[in-house]
């Protein structure tokens, strides 16, 4: 047999052997038949129960890197679900909220609003989706560490799209300063027209689907300004859309963020102690609107409390 012959068989051979196992190691969902094999490994909501997810968070770093869905259902009993990807675009944005919408009925959805000034032509992020696209047709690379659930029935997905991070690197009290000096402004950030464009798109998605929407800057250190926050509150305001800027003042003092601790790059993201105190604010904030419902004695929900013990074992390790 020739050489060439004997590589395509080798290579054909494992392209198979990571396709099974990349089936194997995905969060299980009962029927796999409904959901392409594709959709699951990219959208991990679609290994949820249909119609069981309350609010659904989209965004970029932010928003896996401050609230945590198993923290939060755990203390306030609604459940929640982390549609993010580092760098997201305001495209992918879209898409993911057409995809959750197709086997969810949230009530809330809140999208983080880095995205509507997220330029798509951008280097770190072709390489970002590189990367995804890469995970997406080799699952075993995202979900490698689900091989201890084979064999043990239906696995429960612990973080929800949540990512655990214990690191610290705080900033400096000299450098917090300069951020406390920093005065209002009346002047905009530029939204590109073809952005405002998309961002309608997923308000009009929403308010069509009877789904509250929330925009929302998540408190961080790194791509503030007032300058943003005029540009998106007006855009809110146009939109008869709520606007929720974490990073004003009284939002920070209620929230608590001590940013020697509670940060894990010196401000862009927060680490587990931060993304706790967020996940507290934002379980009150969804709680006082009273649309949400406890689900924590409700037998339907009960592998939400093994994802909390699990989400508790990871925090452990």
């Amino acid at each position: 047999m020739k050489w060439y012959i004997r590589l395509f068989l080798f290579c054909f051979i494992l392209f198979c052997l990571i396709q099974v196992l990349s089936i194997l190691f995905m969060p299980n969902k009962s029927n796999l038949s409904q959901f392409g094999v594709y959709n699951k490994t990219k959208y991990e909501l679609l290994s949820e129960e249909n119609d069981t997810i309350d609010v659904i968070f989209l965004g970029d770093s932010l928003i896996y890197s401050s609230i945590i869905p198993a923290y939060l259902y755990n203390k306030y009993g609604f459940t929640s679900f982390d549609c993010a990807e580092p760098a997201q675009t305001i495209d992918n944005t879209l898409k993911y909220l057409k995809i959750a919408i197709e086997s969810q009925h949230p009530k809330v959805v809140f999208v983080e609003s880095d995205v509507i000034f997220r330029n798509k032509d951008n280097k770190i992020r072709r390489r970002n989706y590189m990367n995804r696209e890469l995970k997406n047709y080799f699952p075993i690379l995202k979900f490698h560490n689900n091989w201890k659930q084979i064999g043990q029935g239906q696995s429960v997905n612990a973080l929800k799209g949540y990512k655990i991070n214990i690191k610290t690197k705080g900033i400096r009290k000299d450098v917090l300063k300069q951020r406390e000096g920093i005065k209002n402004s009346n002047n905009k950030s530029n939204i590109i027209k073809r952005n405002k464009k998309v961002m309608q798109e997923i308000i009009d998605t929403c308010k069509k689907n009877n789904i509250k929407i929330i925009l929302i800057d998540i408190i961080n250190y790194g791509n503030w300004s007032y300058e943003r926050n005029n540009a998106v509150a007006e855009f809110a305001r146009e939109n008869d859309t709520v606007f929720l800027d974490t990073n004003l003042i009284e939002y920070e003092k209620k929230i608590g963020i001590d940013w020697s601790r509670d940060t894990k790059d010196l401000g862009k993201h927060l680490n587990l102690n931060g993304a706790k105190k967020f996940s507290d604010f934002i379980g009150e904030y969804i709680s006082e609107m009273n649309i949400v419902e406890d689900h924590r004695n409700d037998e339907k929900y009960s592998q939400w409390n093994k994802a909390y013990e699990l989400y508790l074992k990871k925090i452990l390790k």
